[in-house]
């Protein structure tokens, strides 16, 4: 049954009601005014120096000043401040660039290279690249430039010719052996992180970087592998310090089921410990046993993997003990097209403690004799293959 209520009652409770939104309101503009107080003559100590350097360097400094290059030089002071090497400021070119490589788009003809002599010597050439496609080698040395021979005194200047944007090209003279060759090369392409390789059994996943591009190559390459009855595979990490954590993570899911309970794949905090993030997986994943190579250059989203394919009893771990960059970064853009890539958690892996500052070890501690570009004489594979298959046999 409805009770009613006298006018003088519901005036009083809208009274109350008024009331206490204004003590709360009043509460919390408090609590935010106090804050603001005490982080006040800090911030006005740090714009005042800024603006008395400013002007002496203004009325004094001897030549011509950029401002452009001044704005971008107090950036990088304020981030490099921070004495966090994963967190950067970036120009506008800068971030357009690195927006492009984690889309897997890449400049240049797709080539690592060092200086030898008055040559270029090509140390890796990258897969599917223009360069790859052209006919370079890991071992050819680039000796000129449109018949313009690279020397001591124009090498900066023709070692600029190897980068640019896609729709242009370069025409290079390279020696390879005993045989000099000259190509017209293109540049810009889109990147590959993912090599494979199988002996029939056992299936070999490499990921050198994290793209956006990486989990579908990773899960094209997953699916061949267990249609063609593999027995087992390896994940290659080495080397891989990726800050692509969303990529990272997408990897993680074509592995691992759905986490057990309210349990999550990975949980970010914040300073004081409070969730800032956390990411669940779908019910797929790989039911074969994996061996995940790692080294001391594994680190981010690639020790995450390591960490939690471990902990979901999905794979055992053969290297060397990893980075221990247990932080994710997150990229916040600027009105000018800047932006700035900062850490903002610590990553927290499956039913695991953090790895940041400690790294993840191995099951099986091993370390690489030789760096060499094949993989059947690499003594890390070799060492998983020979855990697979023993397992293999055992199973």
């Amino acid at each position: 049954m409805s009770r009613k209520i006298s006018l003088g009652a519901a005036i009083g409770l809208i009274a109350i009601a008024i009331a206490v939104t204004v003590s709360v309101t009043l509460t919390v503009s408090s609590e935010m005014y106090n804050s603001l107080l005490s982080y006040l003559p800090e911030k006005i100590q740090t714009y005042s120096q800024l603006e008395e350097i400013s002007n002496i360097v203004k009325a004094n400094y001897y030549g011509s000043i950029d401002e452009a290059n001044l704005e971008s030089a107090i950036g990088n002071g304020y981030i490099n401040g921070l004495n966090d090497k994963y967190s950067v400021f970036m120009t506008a070119d800068e971030y357009a660039e690195y927006d492009s490589e984690i889309q897997g788009k890449m400049k240049g003809i797709g080539i690592k290279y060092s200086k030898s002599g008055n040559k270029i010597k090509i140390d890796r050439v990258y897969e599917g690249s223009p360069a790859q496609v052209s006919g370079l080698s890991k071992g050819d040395y680039i000796v000129a430039f449109d018949g313009e021979a690279i020397t001591k005194d124009n090498y900066n200047e023709m070692v600029s010719k190897l980068e640019g944007d896609k729709l242009s090209t370069v025409n290079l003279t390279y020696r390879s052996g005993d045989t000099e060759k000259t190509v017209s090369v293109a540049k810009g392409y889109e990147a590959r992180s993912v090599t494979t390789h199988s002996d029939g059994v056992i299936g070999y996943i490499s990921i050198s970087d994290f793209y956006s591009t990486t989990p579908s190559q990773v899960k094209e390459a997953v699916d061949k592998f267990v249609s063609q009855g593999a027995t087992g595979l390896i994940l290659d990490l080495r080397n891989n310090s990726s800050t692509n954590f969303d990529a990272a993570i997408k990897v993680l899911d074509i592995f691992v089921p759905v986490a057990e309970g309210t349990d999550a794949v990975v949980t970010v905090i914040d300073s004081d410990g409070n969730t800032i993030s956390s990411y669940a997986s779908n019910a797929d994943a790989v039911n074969l046993p994996v061996m995940v190579l790692v080294n001391e250059n594994t680190l981010g989203g690639a020790e995450l993997i390591a960490c939690d394919l471990r902990n979901f009893g999905k794979a055992e771990i053969i290297g060397t003990k990893t980075a221990g960059a247990g932080v994710m970064q997150e990229i916040f853009k600027l009105s000018d097209g800047s932006a700035i890539r900062l850490s903002v958690g610590e990553i927290i892996p499956y039913r695991g403690e953090s790895y940041n500052g400690v790294g993840v070890a191995p099951n099986y501690e091993v370390e690489q004799q030789n760096a060499t570009d094949d993989i059947l004489s690499d003594n890390v594979y070799q060492y998983a293959v020979s855990v697979l298959n023993k397992s293999n046999e055992e199973g």
